[in-house]
């Protein structure tokens, strides 16, 4: 029984106005029965079906039901009695368009736990539909949705029908259909029927309250003594009022009329009359719990993603997208060089070197700078892998003193052999035996270790490099190599002996394909024999080695080459506006001399230029006297080698030009203190040789810490593409932020646009007794999926995103230096951190995107859903 005492229901519009929709009603309705509702829209008809229903709250008042008083629920409370007490038919059906009619109306079994297929196709024979339970809403009728309404509403046997216009859209026959169906139900239990229909009120009603402006203005029952049927008595015809005639009470009437069996007609107005006090049994009943199983939540979940699904892989596509671009800004945001350095040497190097460049110890006259203690000690832990190496060696040509940096050795035009070694390592018998050693000894093809303390030992590589630039001294053999000093004017590289390598039997045919030029340096540098040589050379031929551990003490350091090598110069012009021109690139590397040696002595910051040198450079043809000459200021910068463009150059001043001449031996003379300035800015002095990888990112980390420099053959291609990754950096960190709010906006946004096309559906499980969680987990289960199938596509978007990325920056690398060596290194590498912070945010914003809309999904009322639909 429902008993409803002094129920009062405001509504606030947004401008706060109030709207009384009903005011002070009393009712007490039976346990059975047909109730009509009647009065016009607006008069609050409805809003007493939503508050008996608990689809609204009440604003005053209380509603009991069956003993219990809805104003003390809370949410599971009601959604336990929609669940179990309560029937919804509403008249715009409100069935889930994405389930089948057998699967509408299996859901209310589902909440109660009841799933029985009997009791469903039961449901569907009380209303003459048992053919169409595997159809779509969508491809039945007006009549025939009505009547599956009514199976949902009816298979779980509730206590109460409620029952909003349920004929309001269906034609006379199926309205009468629908009537008595609903009139067969109320036998069993009350059905609460919400109309305009006077006509179906009178004819199928028990009970009849016309509602207006919010109060009751009638309230009648059915006459239980008024016999309701066409009588003629006294020449009388009878005819209740309100009664539609049937064809055989229309023929009953017109056969007595014809006989003039009746001479006045009268309605009969006494089927109705007011209704009685009924006495309400306060027992409370106990509500039934509402539980969707998860098995039915999933198997709901999966019906409604049947007509999503290409919307959920589109909106899941779109969403990796955002996160593979954002995944690759992170990685570009944490690049990091030393693990290029790392992976270099990892995949193409035999060892590897790390210098050390002291600007400010320079001693004048010594170019060998005995390493200080704190350096000493760096790399004390890894004392079985390194060994040093200093800044002395063969010269095989003028000019080429020493070691510059960056540059450990050139080819000169289509020579494979070197113009200089690349410096000295102190080692023992055991090092050279591993490497270069036959059966585990080092064979000797001439000298061996003993000699001159000062002296070094060579490979047979820089011997034949020594026979192949034809010195003057003359060649008749390695030995004639022992005992040499080269180059003797400098008093440097005294040989003691030359190891045999085995570089002749392993590249004998690249080597005479080379020299021969047939092969072309812009070709070989893409040959992979060619990089192996390279790379050989580099870290084995062209080192010198001593094992006398006191050598520095021992070398004759009293002496240094006059002549400096600049390597990577740049030049502003006075006669081009202060333009920067790479002298390098026009004239090859500079070459300096001191002005004492040359043709005049020279102040601090003045230089004379060859007349050659100046022409290239300014392309402007001075001629070779003075007469005409006047003095012009440079800049002049020095990098690194590969640092052409950076803004930190090696060395940088202001020169005045005093003089240009044809007769000087090198591009420009600068005076002792430049010179000895250019020098300690542009040589390193001593250094650490590293036999394998072992360890490599431990003394990486070191060497930058401790101002070392990683050298490599193939530095400058490195150097050239980490720089133009992480100048990048600050830019990708901005795309990271605004691809990181995007990523946000769209997943919440693509969560609340799904929600917002389920309100309906999600109106409807709330209406019949679907609780949050259920909701939750059903709708919540297709965003979770959609952030899966996410995190799938950006792992594999990601993949295949990085190496497209290397692919392109390897071949722009390859145009940048044409005529250098480049390797094929992965500068940018799936980084499982990255993907897990992706996997991470992608999660916590589905769960975001879940919590969201369901927070205010919660806090709405069934009936305002169902009404912002309608």
């Amino acid at each position: 029984m429902i008993k409803i005492k002094d129920l009062t229901k405001v509504y606030k519009s947004k401008k706060k106005n109030k709207c009384v929709a009903l005011n002070n009603i009393n009712l007490v309705l039976p346990d059975t029965g047909l109730v009509f509702i009647l009065g016009k829209s607006g008069s609050g008809k409805s809003t007493l079906l939503n508050l008996i229903g608990g689809l609204d709250s009440v604003t005053s008042g209380e509603i009991i039901v069956n003993g219990n008083n809805l104003q003390t629920f809370s949410e599971k409370d009601f959604i336990n009695y929609r669940s179990s007490t309560i029937g919804f038919i509403f008249q715009d059906y409100h069935l889930i368009e994405d389930l089948t009619v057998r699967e509408n109306i299996a859901i209310s079994l589902d909440l109660r736990e009841e799933y029985n297929p009997s009791k469903i196709e039961e449901a569907l024979k009380n209303v003459d539909l048992e053919e169409y339970g595997e159809r779509f809403p969508s491809e039945l009728s007006g009549g025939q949705k009505q009547r599956i309404a009514i199976a949902r509403a009816i298979v779980k046997k509730p206590k109460i029908i409620l029952a909003d216009e349920p004929t309001g859209n269906l034609d006379g026959k199926m309205t009468q259909l629908v009537m008595n169906i609903l009139k067969e139900i109320s036998k069993q239990c009350l059905v609460i029927v919400v109309s305009h229909n006077v006509l179906d009120a009178h004819s199928y009603g028990d009970r009849i309250i016309e509602i207006e402006n919010g109060q009751i203005i009638e309230d009648i029952s059915k006459n239980k003594e008024f016999i309701d049927n066409v009588k003629i008595e006294n020449e009388i015809l009878y005819i209740p009022s309100q009664k539609v005639l049937s064809e055989d009470e229309i023929c009953f009437i017109n056969s007595n009329l014809k006989d003039k069996k009746f001479s006045s007609l009268s309605q009969v107005n006494d089927k109705f009359k007011i209704t009685n006090d009924i006495d309400y049994n306060d027992n409370i009943q106990a509500l039934d719990e509402s539980n969707l199983s998860m098995k039915r939540i999933f198997k709901l979940c999966n019906s409604f993603m049947r007509s999503k699904i290409f919307r959920m892989a589109f909106s899941a596509f779109m969403i990796a997208c955002i996160f593979v671009i954002l995944a690759f800004c992170q990685t570009i945001i944490m690049f990091d060089s030393n693990n290029v350095l790392t992976d270099s040497i990892n995949m193409y190097e035999s060892g590897y070197i790390l210098n050390k460049y002291n600007e400010d110890a320079y001693l004048k006259n010594v170019n060998i700078l005995e390493m200080n203690d704190n350096d000493k000690k760096v790399f004390n832990n890894y004392d079985n892998l390194s060994y040093p190496i200093i800044n002395y060696g063969i010269q095989i040509q003028k000019g080429n003193n020493s070691i510059v940096k960056g540059k450990k050795f050139s080819i000169i035009g289509n020579s494979i052999y070197l113009s200089q070694s690349s410096g000295t390592i102190i080692v023992d018998e055991t090092f050279l035996n591993n490497k270069y050693g036959i059966n585990g000894k080092v064979e000797f093809l001439a000298g061996g270790y003993e000699g001159d303390k000062s002296g070094l030992i060579i490979t047979d590589f820089m011997a034949d490099s020594i026979k192949y630039h034809n010195l003057t001294y003359g060649y008749s053999g390695y030995d004639h190599l022992i005992g040499q000093f080269y180059r003797s004017k400098y008093k440097q590289g005294y040989i003691n002996g030359i190891i045999k390598t085995d570089y002749k039997e392993k590249y004998s045919e690249l080597i005479d394909e080379y020299l021969s030029r047939d092969m072309k340096y812009t070709d070989a540098i893409n040959d992979k024999r060619f990089l192996d040589l390279i790379n050989d050379i580099y870290y084995n031929y062209s080192f010198c080695y001593t094992t006398n551990k006191n050598f520095i003490n021992d070398v004759n350091i009293n002496k240094t080459c006059e002549v400096l090598y600049l390597s990577n110069v740049v030049v502003t012009s006075p006669f081009h506006d202060g333009m920067e021109i790479n002298a390098s690139d026009i004239s090859g590397s500079l070459w300096a001399n001191k002005a004492s040696k040359e043709l005049c002595n020279l102040n601090k910051g003045e230089i004379i230029m060859h007349y050659n040198t100046f022409s290239n450079i300014f392309d402007m043809d001075y001629r070779s006297t003075n007469a005409n000459f006047e003095p012009f200021t440079i800049t002049l910068k020095t990098h690194r080698y590969g640092d052409i463009n950076t803004l930190n150059p090696l060395h940088e001043k202001e020169y005045t030009v005093v003089g240009i001449s044809d007769e000087i031996e090198s591009n420009i003379v600068i005076s002792d203190e430049d010179y000895n300035e250019l020098y300690s800015d542009q040589y390193f002095e001593y250094g650490f040789y590293f036999i394998n990888s072992n360890h490599v990112e431990d003394i990486l980390y070191l060497a930058e810490q401790n101002g070392f420099d990683y050298i490599s053959i193939y530095s400058e291609g490195l150097s050239t593409m980490t720089r133009a990754v992480e100048v990048f950096i600050p830019i990708f960190e901005f795309i990271s932020i605004i691809l990181c709010v995007g990523a946000v906006l769209i997943l919440v946004n693509f969560s609340m646009k799904m929600i917002k096309d389920k309100m309906r559906d999600i109106g409807i499980l709330k209406a019949i007794g679907c609780n949050d969680k259920s909701i939750i987990i059903t709708f919540g289960t297709q965003i979770l999926i959609v952030g899966l199938l996410t995190i799938i596509l950006t792992f594999f978007g990601y993949l295949i995103f990085v190496d497209v990325a290397n692919d392109i920056l390897f071949e722009s690398l390859k145009q940048l230096a044409k005529n250098r060596i480049v390797i094929n290194l992965k500068f940018l590498k799936f980084n499982a951190i990255v993907m897990l912070i992706n996997i991470i945010s992608i999660t916590l914003l589905s769960i975001l995107s879940i919590a969201v809309p369901m927070v205010t999904i919660r806090k709405i009322k069934p009936a305002e859903i169902i009404k912002a639909d309608d």
